[in-house]
């Protein structure tokens, strides 16, 4: 085939190529896979490019391994039609990624400079590669169900009908071969004749080993060090099986122990912690086979569960969640209420390792409690515990739950006067709301949503607290009072020294006050701070109520004081956009500057990720002007921002993409070499 020919002959439809544009390649994969997807293109990691019937692409693309990929144009024989369709062994796999994109603008690049394509072969391996999903490296796919028991059955039909002496000859060669086959071959050797002190020994000389490893990855580099958990948790099943139950046990104290200190400093994804939960479980499944007591099984799993912080400890379920009698259980509980009491009292809220210790292991004195049918001496360790370790949270959900409303109402407004923690108030503040729902005082439960609307405004917020209100039968005064603190930063619900509301503006605020944290002790986020206005949702609001106008009114006063690269370059880029598009109707020349304005401040990072993004602030300048039929304006205002930024020769590249027409330009009968 020649270059020619190969480009753009009849049979292939390789002429369909030629209308391809940057929209119909960003629409299709989006702006960040077309920047990857040229960045692989350019590097050269597109490889043996093929071209098969009605201009489908094949090729390898070398990524972390090398993917088989195949691209075409949608529609029949004879159609032009430009949507595109992939296929790729990659983990995104349908249309849209990276590596699809570099296929097609490798061709497309061939196709400018007249390069040879070759013809791709209907039975080159790519082919089923791509419809079977297989990367180079991956696993062959499973047998079929049906077919691996026959296989078992057939095995099995082998070895039995083996002379002994032929089975035993097979067996060493097997042994010599393979170094798996061979180490669980001599351990089953030992625990036959009875050495099952050497095994032990053996994996606890493993475990010290294998935790004290270096446990860590670097997935960019494809380098690492994984400990091998894999043998030791054959080891431990394999005592297990030949009754050594209770010697496991000890194993997995020790295992435990140096598991938590080497995942304590791993940096391995979880590689590390998975294996050594393997081998736990095996520890646990030897637990219920113990010759221990049940009250000890119980103990062993929850001593466990307490000193874990890294989910090794998963397989415990297995012991936790089995039916136990209640006489184990209460003297479980009898136990380790002894430990609670021995335990040292955390000094103060700020103790938070102290309190952690002690809710941990309350929480299973609550549940042997409940396990043992003793409820009610649960409920009076609630009650004990929640002044000792802030724990009021736990208590009022369990009075609720009893139907103990007053007394819940009580211990949650204690609890909220005596924290110091935002988020501790307003857990409790939330279960005021419900007991407030339960006990149909619809004005505290409308307090309690005011409360949470005020601490985090919000536009879902403010229609959950006019909704309270509404059944409050207070919404005509909340409404205005919550549309002046949004304006203003002014809270109305704020109550004075003797416990009556503050004025708002001159209108009542009319729902009741909240319990809050004694004086001097909030945290220095809940001090009171100079108050301002809430433009986000302002704009927000504005938005969803369709009222362009007040958009761009909050919109400018949000930004006065602020420089535009602040504004446009931070936290407020994503709010800008959604600005510009509630506007574009309306004010197009509003929403025009504020796409040029993301997009000027995008191309002024030194961050070339930043780039796709101008690309697609500025596509959305372009709708908007073409749309008014304006079309003169954008090509000044492309001519201006190429001026701006033009030494920044992969941003021209981005920009490149917002011209319209198709990525192959021809100019006088003749194609235009230009780099993709």
């Amino acid at each position: 085939m020649t270059a020619r020919k190969g480009r753009a002959t009849k049979g292939n439809h390789a002429h369909r190529w030629e209308k391809l544009s940057w929209d119909d390649l960003t629409e299709w994969a989006g702006s960040r896979s077309v920047s990857r997807g040229r960045k692989y293109q350019r590097s050269g990691r597109v490889k043996d490019l093929g071209l098969a019937e009605y201009g489908r692409l094949l090729a390898w693309v070398d990524g972390r391994i090398r993917y088989a990929t195949t691209v075409e144009l949608a529609g029949g024989r004879g159609k032009r039609s430009r949507r595109l369709q992939s296929r790729c062994t990659c983990p995104v796999g349908f249309s849209g990624c990276k590596h699809a994109v570099a296929v097609v603008l490798d061709y497309l690049s061939a196709y400018e400079e007249g390069r040879e394509v070759p013809a791709a072969a209907g039975d080159d391996p790519r082919w089923q590669r791509i419809h079977g999903a297989e990367t180079i490296d991956a696993p062959l796919a499973a047998e079929p169900r049906s077919t691996a028991r026959q296989s078992k059955a057939d095995l099995e039909a082998f070895v039995r009908a083996k002379p002994q002496e032929e089975l035993a000859d097979l067996v060493l060669k097997l042994a010599e071969r393979y170094g798996d086959f061979r180490r669980a071959l001599s351990e089953e050797a030992a625990l036959a004749g009875g050495q099952h002190d050497r095994l032990v020994r053996q994996a606890r000389d493993e475990i010290e080993q294998l935790t004290s490893e270096d446990a860590w990855s670097n997935p960019w580099r494809d380098e690492g060090h994984i400990p091998d958990y894999s043998g030791l948790e054959s080891r431990l099943a394999r005592l297990v099986d030949h009754g050594q139950a209770d010697a496991v046990l000890g194993l997995g104290k020790a295992l435990l122990e140096g598991g938590i200190r080497q995942i304590e400093t791993s940096h391995d994804e979880g590689e590390t912690a998975a294996g050594i939960a393997g081998c736990m479980a095996v520890v646990f499944r030897a637990l219920l086979e113990s010759a221990r007591a049940d009250e000890e099984k119980l103990l062993y799993a929850i001593d466990a569960v307490l000193c874990d912080d890294y989910d090794l400890c998963c397989g415990a379920n297995k012991v936790l969640d089995r039916r136990w009698p209640k006489a184990t259980w209460s003297a479980l509980a009898d136990r380790l209420a002894e430990r609670l009491a021995g335990l040292a009292v955390p000094h103060g809220d700020t103790d938070w390792p102290g309190s952690y210790r002690r809710d941990s292991l309350s929480n299973w004195v609550i549940a042997a409690l409940d396990h043992a049918g003793r409820a009610e001496e649960a409920l009076g360790v609630c009650r004990s515990e929640a002044r000792e370790t802030g724990s009021y949270g736990r208590l009022v959900r369990r009075l609720i739950e009893a139907g103990e409303l007053a007394e819940a109402r009580q211990w949650a407004e204690e609890g909220i006067r005596k924290t110091r923690w935002p988020g501790v108030a307003g857990d409790l503040n939330a279960l005021l709301g419900e007991i407030a729902r339960r006990q149909k005082d619809w004005g505290h439960a409308a307090a309690v949503v005011a409360g949470e609307f005020f601490s985090r405004p919000s536009v879902p917020g403010l229609r959950e607290l006019l909704k309270a209100a509404g059944k409050a039968r207070c919404r005509d005064a909340v409404e205005p009072a919550a549309m002046r603190f949004l304006e203003t930063g002014i809270r109305p619900d704020r109550a004075d020294a003797g416990g009556r509301p503050r004025k708002a503006r001159g209108s009542d605020w009319p729902l009741p006050p909240l319990p809050r944290p004694a004086k001097g002790e909030e945290p220095f986020a809940q001090r009171p701070s100079k108050p301002r206005p809430h433009y986000a949702v302002l704009i927000d609001l504005a938005i969803q109520e369709k009222r362009p106008d007040d958009v761009l009114k909050w919109y400018d006063q949000q930004r006065t004081g602020r420089s535009a690269g602040a504004w446009l370059g931070g936290q407020f880029a994503s709010q800008s956009l959604r600005i510009a598009k509630a506007v574009e109707a309306s004010h197009p020349d509003r929403a025009v500057e504020i796409y040029y304005r993301l997009a000027d401040a995008r191309a002024a990072t030194k961050n070339v990720g930043a780039y796709p993004d101008a690309g697609l602030y500025l596509k959305n300048a372009r709708r908007v002007l073409q749309r008014e039929g304006r079309s003169e304006e954008w090509d000044q205002l492309l001519a201006r921002f190429r001026d701006e930024h033009g030494r920044k020769w992969r941003l021209m590249q981005i920009v490149d993409e917002t011209e319209e027409g198709p990525i192959v330009k021809k100019r006088a009968g003749r194609r235009t070499r230009r780099r993709l």
